[in-house]
């Protein structure tokens, strides 16, 4: 299961055009994880992945 999320992260930012930082809550059920609770926090055109907080 990490591989799988691990791999669908790397596919998904290489294909995006606009580069967005999301938080996601991870949820542990019996060893299964999953991501919840999508939130983009950098809502901006172009290059803005290192977002200071």
């Amino acid at each position: 299961m990490k591989f799988r999320l691990l791999l669908l992260f790397l596919v998904t930012s290489t294909l995006a055009q606009n580069t967005e930082v999301h938080l996601f809550d991870i949820k542990n059920t019996d060893g299964e994880l999953s991501l919840t609770n999508q939130r983009n926090v950098s809502n901006n055109e172009g290059y803005d992945n290192q977002p200071s907080f």
